[in-house]
């Protein structure tokens, strides 16, 4: 009888670490979708026209999680520290990265090229002024101003 229970507790234990193992997967397989699905959503137009909206970025992040399956940020925290060594998750986070840091390289040429756009418009409103200046004549007496045409 003895050797019955003691088959039985190792065969529940073996179950048991079946499916821890198999909860394991799930995680990895949980985070995978995460980061593609993250990955997709950077390269997409979505992604580029709100990309100043933070409530709608926060928004759309909350549901990438849900539906790779997480439940909150805290807990894909706590799953991804136990998969940092992992090569396809160490690819797909550099992956991530790299579509982010292209993201902000083209944000800044954006700015650059409206700081450009800027001084352009401030040069011509300078000119402007100038061009006014010689087309009109004031009359310092009176103040008023002459149109010189």
């Amino acid at each position: 009888m003895k050797i019955y229970k003691t088959i039985s507790v190792l065969f529940l234990f073996a179950f048991a670490i079946c499916i821890f193992g198999c909860g394991g997967g799930a995680d990895k397989e949980k985070l995978v979708k995460y980061y593609k699905s993250n990955i997709e959503f950077y390269k997409s137009d979505d992604f580029k026209n709100n990309m100043g909206d933070e409530a709608y970025l926060k928004k759309k992040n909350d549901e990438i999680l849900k539906s790779s399956g997480f439940e909150n940020d805290k807990e894909f925290e706590e799953v991804s520290k136990n998969y940092e060594g992992d090569a396809e998750i160490v690819t797909l986070a550099t992956e991530l990265k790299a579509e982010m840091d292209k993201t902000i390289m083209e944000l800044e040429k954006v700015k650059e090229e409206l700081n450009k756009a800027g001084e352009e418009l401030d040069k011509a409103g300078e000119e402007l002024d100038k061009t006014l200046e010689k087309d009109t004549v004031g009359d310092e007496e009176t103040g008023e101003i002459e149109d010189t045409e």
